[in-house]
């Protein structure tokens, strides 16, 4: 988070005579998109709202690690020096991962800005298991307005579902998918993105769907907005703040409608806060459920249950201890998970979590726990934080007769 600290101790009453504000540790960004940041200019008076203000701003835009701020005597008035902790613009992530739904599987991300241009990147990203895709993006960046771009993802699908009666073990699909992103930028400590995506999706064997099969080949035109709140102060093991998330979706097959009626539409939204108990302990309760408006469902976009990682297997799959490796669920479904987390040292964790979901085809019945299906499970884990990312190792057990039980070893970057 932004911190302040002063070169000078003036005692400041009302406003503060800026004369030249000067920012230092910013690297090879340009200067004019950070002033356009701030809320007020150079020649001017501030408060210290507005200060505290332009420095979470600054701190928003996802560029930097922190931001200090001195004042500076100058004859009447008084200097603004900004230092800035800048990010390293080009990163390199990957994942290492075991479990007794996909055995294997290997990730790597690497995001490439060029010293002689910090407002352009390529994005390269693939995953090497039984279900492998690769992506590739070229992308614009700006502090001041966002991330704009586009990129091409292709995906060799083999996923295993089940639904109440059936367990299919190999759900296998080719799927290809132009995105262009119009809008995605920070604000304070909000992300803000809009991005639309034509997909063409080619069944290579038979899917499970709730109460059917298909194998029709389809193409997809699809509008999505998101927005997501993180104040987190480790994206890993947060020792405190808060996440919100939400996401709409509007499916179409000819940019208009799906399968002649209005477009399919999809809904999520999750929150998580951290709440300390101590110096080693904390809690961390969630909410979060999906919704469906339409009659006719795509089979990527169904609603689904299951695994310990939100969308690695299908865009609509949402974490959940117990269900393994995915359960298709209704059109609507609400869920609850309590995790509680306890440190050992400096990089050790042991931590259990427990979580409950209920599903219906109508949103009504969702609050009924007579009509429709409720699920329950729970896991016990370790982890050990690495600068490449955790080192974890867990086991689950849920109420479904099918696939109760399960375990998980992941390395480096969650995938």
């Amino acid at each position: 988070m932004p911190e302040a600290k002063h070169k000078t101790a003036p005692a400041f009453y009302g406003k503060i005579p800026i004369a030249e504000i000067y920012f230092h540790g910013t690297g090879n960004l340009k200067l004019k998109n950070l002033y356009r940041i701030l809320t007020f200019k150079q020649d001017s008076e501030i408060t210290f709202e507005d200060l505290r203000k332009s420095l979470f701003a600054l701190y928003g835009t996802g560029y930097f690690s922190s931001s200090l701020y001195r004042i500076i005597k100058n004859g009447d008035k008084y200097d603004l020096q900004i230092d800035c902790t800048l990010l390293p613009l080009s990163t390199f992530n990957f994942g290492l991962r075991f479990d007794s739904y996909d055995f294997g599987a290997f990730y790597a991300n690497a995001q490439i800005v060029p010293s002689f241009s910090t407002e352009s990147m390529l994005e390269i990203t693939s995953r090497i298991s039984f279900d492998p895709y690769i992506s590739a993006g070229i992308y614009y960046l700006n502090p001041w307005v966002g991330r704009f771009g586009v990129s091409y993802q292709y995906r060799h699908g083999i996923v295993r579902l089940f639904n109440d009666d059936v367990v299919v073990p190999e759900n296998r699909f080719h799927w290809s998918r132009f995105k262009a992103d119009l809008g995605n930028f920070h604000f304070h400590n909000f992300n803000f993105s809009i991005n639309a995506r034509y997909e063409i999706f080619t069944p290579e064997t038979d899917l499970l769907m709730l109460n059917t099969y298909t194998n029709e080949k389809e193409k997809y035109m699809i509008y999505n907005a998101n927005v997501e709140y993180d104040n987190f102060t480790d994206a890993y093991f947060p020792e405190k703040g808060a996440h919100f998330t939400a996401n709409y979706q509007y499916i179409t097959d000819d940019w208009v409608h799906y399968k002649g009626h209005n477009g399919y539409q999809t809904l999520f939204s999750s929150f998580s806060v951290v709440v300390p108990m101590g110096h080693r302990f904390a809690l961390i309760p969630q909410i979060f459920g999906h919704g469906s408006i339409g009659t006719d469902v795509p089979f990527p976009y169904q609603n689904m249950l299951g695994g310990p990682i939100s969308g690695i297997y299908m865009d609509q799959q949402m974490a959940f201890y117990g269900i393994g490796p995915q359960k298709i669920m209704d059109n609507h479904y609400a869920a609850v998970a309590l995790k509680a987390r306890v440190r050992i040292g400096e990089n050790h964790y042991i931590w259990a979590v427990a979580n409950a979901a209920h599903t219906s085809a109508d949103v009504k019945d969702l609050l009924n726990l007579n009509a429709g299906s409720t699920y329950y499970g729970g896991a016990i884990g370790y982890s050990y934080k690495t600068p490449f990312g955790p080192l974890e190792i867990l086991f689950d057990y849920g109420n479904l007769k099918k696939r109760n039980m399960g375990f998980y070893i992941n390395i480096g970057k969650y995938f």
